[in-house]
């Protein structure tokens, strides 16, 4: 009865750390996406500003 108990904890414990392990994988996937996108967005609002304030200046020198 010892011998299986204490074989079915290491299986146990095997399996509690590989889910461990892919838990912090799948949320280190999911921050990375997160912050890709972050970064995706600001380079649109850069070129935005970049458009407009050229849209800005064009339009001062017509005056």
């Amino acid at each position: 009865m010892d011998e299986r108990f204490i074989k079915y904890s290491k299986i146990s414990l095997a399996l509690q750390i590989i889910t461990i392990l892919a838990l912090l994988l799948l949320s280190w996937m999911v921050l990375l996406t997160y912050f890709k996108s972050v970064e995706a967005r600001q380079v649109c609002v850069d070129r935005e500003y970049q458009n407009l304030k050229a849209v800005i200046c064009q339009d001062l020198n017509l005056r």
